[in-house]
């Protein structure tokens, strides 16, 4: 487990230097990419729930998959989160 979680770590940090060495203009085409993969995938299309983050300025957008679900009408939130795992 120990393992899993060091090998989890490294990978995060690995995505987070190379978004950050990302251009704002190659991060928006990656960003553009990646969401239109997600959003055309079956296992998005097929799911009954979907978890997604509001990406902040720097990180790979989930815009499109937040106004996908916005229009689709199935967007919960849960204001709950930060104070149930981060306190």
């Amino acid at each position: 487990m120990a393992a899993r979680v060091s090998i989890k770590q490294m990978l995060r940090k690995s995505i987070t230097a190379t978004v950050a060495s990302m251009s704002d203009t190659q991060r928006a085409l990656e960003s553009l990419v990646i969401q239109q993969q997600v959003l055309a995938h079956e296992w998005y299309r097929s799911s009954h729930a979907v978890c997604a983050f509001l990406s902040y300025p720097g990180e790979i957008s989930t815009q499109l998959i937040i106004e996908d679900l916005l229009r689709q009408g199935s967007l919960e939130t849960d204001h709950t989160y930060g104070r149930r795992h981060h306190s």
